[in-house]
């Protein structure tokens, strides 16, 4: 079996929703029952009729006819560990209550609370968890993204606000397919967020699915102008950012229980 082959074993998605299972050189899809092998051609591998243009990790596949399938892993690398998803959110609810600390003690001027709060907001590190190096690392890179923070996208540089955080890209594959989530430097086991777009960037009511590696925390991105953002969240402007609202706390805590995070 031929290297590129080789690495395309296992369970795929496309772009269109259609699932792929590869086992040795056959194929087969889920619009069939037809099994197709792979083949060879002067150009490189075929399957289905389709030149391989991409790499065996973001499978791109080229018909003649112009068209274009991509495709994703079902359960990509990096993805569905409970306890990493469990540290995580642990973190990120830890991370929130400070910043829920900081606001009251903003607020109230409480200056020594201030002080003490804002060393442990910029630390930062999980150093009460039970953790190894690689993982305290993932959770630092993150730490000031979290529900009421304010970004910037570094790629399309609009404006947002975090509503929720995710371990992993846990969009179902056709989606990850289509936004070549596979093709990201940090790949799809990184931390993905929800975050609410400002109208101004985008017009109409938009919430995203960023990859931590594409966002960036922004205090001059605040205030928002959204009416997600009112909806769902408090203005503070002692913090240039939010804290969740009834609505989006409920969802919150459905989602630090182990519920998938849903408005």
């Amino acid at each position: 079996m031929e290297p590129a082959v080789s690495e395309l074993q296992g369970e795929w998605g496309d772009d269109i929703g259609l699932t792929v299972s590869i086992s040795g050189t056959e194929a087969r899809f889920s619009d069939t029952s037809s099994v197709f092998k792979f083949q060879h051609s002067k150009d490189g591998l075929l399957l289905r009729g389709a030149l391989l243009t991409g790499t065996t990790t973001q499978p791109i596949w080229s018909f003649p006819w112009g068209v274009e399938r991509k495709w994703a892993r079902i359960t990509p690398t990096g993805t569905r560990d409970a306890s990493w998803s469990e540290v995580f959110h642990q973190f990120k609810h830890d991370r929130l209550m400070l910043w829920q600390e900081m606001e009251k003690a903003m607020s109230s001027h409480d200056f020594d609370r201030i002080s003490m709060v804002k060393h442990a907001w910029h630390k930062g590190h999980a150093q009460h968890m039970d953790l190894i190096q690689n993982q305290r690392d993932r959770l630092d890179v993150g730490r000031m993204l979290l529900p009421g923070v304010c970004i910037v996208h570094r790629k399309f540089g609009y404006r947002g606000v975090v509503i929720a955080c995710e371990p992993w890209c846990n969009a179902p594959a056709s989606w990850r397919a289509q936004m070549g989530v596979n093709g990201l430097p940090h790949g799809e086991g990184q931390a993905f967020y929800h975050c609410i777009v400002d109208e101004r960037d985008r017009p109409g009511i938009q919430i995203t699915f960023c990859a931590e590696e594409n966002i960036e925390p922004a205090v001059a991105a605040f205030p928002i102008q959204s009416p997600l953002a009112s909806a769902l969240l408090v203005q503070c402007n002692v913090l240039g950012g939010y804290l969740p609202g009834p609505k989006l706390q409920e969802a919150l805590s459905r989602q630090h229980a182990g519920e998938r995070f849903k408005l």
